[in-house]
């Protein structure tokens, strides 16, 4: 992952998180500061889509802490199906 970002709100908690643009920025990589969050990626198309699913952001954060020192990041995308596809993957298979 590059070193460079920005300091933003992330998006599932709303504290001070450091924010990478990854994919052709079509996804952002996030590392939250607080201890109940973690570190995550997600796509814009799952932005929007998760926009108004607080229910749902609460279980992720909680899927986001469990990669915390680990080599897996959780990766939040919008499948084929429409629906939001959720895995951990390793971070050797992450794009910059």
């Amino acid at each position: 992952m590059s070193s460079l970002g920005t300091e933003e709100s992330c998006y599932l908690c709303g504290n001070p998180a450091r924010v990478v643009n990854t994919d052709y920025a079509n996804r952002r990589w996030y590392t939250c500061s607080a201890d109940d969050c973690g570190e995550y990626e997600i796509s814009r198309r799952a932005m929007r889509h998760l926009e108004q699913a607080s229910e749902l952001k609460q279980r992720l954060k909680a899927k986001a802490r469990a990669c915390v020192d680990t080599d897996e990041i959780l990766e939040i995308i919008i499948g084929a199906d429409g629906q939001p596809s959720i895995k951990y993957k390793p971070r050797s298979e992450h794009s910059d």
